[in-house]
């Protein structure tokens, strides 16, 4: 049963395994630069994460022809935060992504 929930910009969607996997490689490749344990003189750098987020994400892009609006927000150096916004067709109402935690 399809949805009518989803616009057209999303009509179609297909999950791609090998670009999931390739991104999780990724993720996991430099897990080590997320670590979160001050004593052990580790200190996260999610920016690191982010740069793989932004990659795959970079066609979803308004800016790219997408639907997303994705803002970058660093208080802390190394530790950005984004929100990633998916507009409704309610000018005034739409869905954000934001709270996650990139460190581990």
């Amino acid at each position: 049963m399809e949805t009518t929930l989803l616009n057209d910009s999303l009509r179609g969607l297909n999950l791609d395994k090998d670009e999931y996997i390739a991104l999780m490689t990724k993720l996991i490749g430099d897990s080590r630069q997320v670590q979160n344990n001050a004593r052990q003189g580790l200190v996260p750098k999610e920016s690191v994460m982010v740069a793989h987020v932004m990659e795959i994400l970079s066609p979803y892009k308004k800016e790219n022809g997408g639907p997303l609006i994705i803002e970058e927000y660093v208080y802390v150096e190394d530790r950005p935060n984004l929100k990633i916004s998916y507009p409704g067709t309610d000018p005034e109402l739409c869905t954000g992504f934001i709270g996650s935690h990139l460190d581990v």
